[in-house]
């Protein structure tokens, strides 16, 4: 990276990386109370006002699906709404799901508190409830624009096989959503990648389960699929049933992950970056922090305008034509060769002159 002054800018790289799963926090929990066919409420101390975006329940109950509330205070006396219609569920009918995280709304309170709703259902038997910490989004999704290509049911109740085309120019995809008007359905999700639309192997790329559940006005689903980043061309999604009615899916949305080039920029000046090079060296390390998040930075990076993308060659070197003289003296070998010769030249002179003084010195002996 070179500013318009020629002088070189420190340059920091983020390369395309996949989503990663919420971190649990420590925690304990301190109290659980129990009110048969009512309610079951666990108190979670997180040590510290630390930051947390969810809770997952640890249980190995079956067949249930439950509302669930969740509270927060500093004190454990004083309590601050902050989700009153989660849910969770382990089901096996129509479909087969088991789901026990709710993600609620980032805060820093101390103390959880975690009410789930029986509602004359038996309690659960709880093993405990663990907080996640938010996850660090240093990625930079942009919107892949999709062409479906087949949409198409199969014969098993709810299934269905559709294929994309996401452009022959794309950033690594790195998510896939479905949008359905379906209100309720759970079913198995196969998504597949290929170079062709025609190939007869795709290589699996997620296999999970997308789902909506619902409970009163209590909602919950799981649309998308987030995978590591990869450059097929086409996808081939399978939903294999689960429902009894036909799953209807209106669209596909994909997401693609870019690299970002990130630099200290100064009004007012040009700047050019150089790639492509094989034998170039390694970037030296980033002087300062490292950004936190770099999607907010591009974000407020709208006023830079980039332009139009040059080929960069190399200045060719002038070429000086040398004689075969100044070549000949410009190396260690040919002034060896020159000496050669001189010294071979001065030995025949030398022989000449000793021939005519022999021929001189005969004829004056009279031979």
């Amino acid at each position: 990276m070179a500013a318009s002054d020629g002088s070189e800018v420190p340059l920091l790289i983020q390369r395309p990386t996949a989503g990663e799963e919420p971190a649990a926090l420590r925690a304990r929990v301190f109290r659980m109370a129990k009110r048969p066919g009512e309610w079951t409420d666990i108190r979670i101390d997180k040590t510290a006002k630390v930051l947390s975006c969810g809770i997952e329940v640890r249980t190995a109950s079956k067949d249930f699906l439950r509302r669930v509330e969740i509270r927060g205070s500093d004190n454990d006396r004083d309590s601050y709404v902050i989700r009153l219609d989660g849910l969770i569920a382990d089901m096996s009918a129509p479909g087969t799901l088991r789901s026990l995280d709710i993600r609620h709304a980032l805060n820093n309170f101390r103390y959880i508190h975690v009410r789930i709703l029986d509602k004359g259902r038996p309690s659960l038997d709880i093993g405990g409830v663990v907080c996640h910490h938010p996850t660090d989004r240093t990625r930079s999704t942009v919107p892949v624009n999709v062409r479906i290509l087949k949409n198409k049911r199969g014969r098993a109740a709810g299934s269905r096989t559709m294929v994309a085309d996401l452009g022959k120019m794309r950033f690594p995809m790195v998510s896939l959503a479905i949008s359905s008007p379906a209100e309720q359905f759970i079913t198995p999700v196969t998504i597949a990648g290929s170079h062709s639309p025609t190939a007869q192997t795709w290589e699996r790329i997620y296999e999970g389960t997308f789902f909506r559940i619902r409970k009163g006005q209590a909602v919950k689903e799981r649309l998308e699929a987030q995978f590591r980043p990869t450059t097929f061309r086409y996808v081939k999604l399978e939903m294999s049933g689960g429902t009894p009615a036909p799953l209807v899916v209106d669209d596909i949305r994909v997401n693609a992950t870019m690299p970002l080039a990130i630099f200290h920029h100064s009004p007012g000046r040009n700047y050019r970056m150089y790639y492509g090079n094989p034998q170039a060296s390694a970037l030296p390390p980033y002087p300062g922090p490292v950004p936190a998040d770099p999607a907010a930075i591009l974000a407020g990076s709208s006023a830079i305008r980039l332009g139009r993308v040059q080929k960069n060659s190399s200045p060719r070197a002038e070429r000086v034509a040398v004689t075969p003289q100044q070549h000949l003296s410009s190396t260690p070998s040919g002034l060896r060769s020159i000496a050669g010769a001189v010294l071979v030249l001065a030995g025949l002179l030398l022989l000449f002159n000793l021939m005519l003084r022999s021929r001189s010195r005969r004829k004056r002996s009279g031979y």
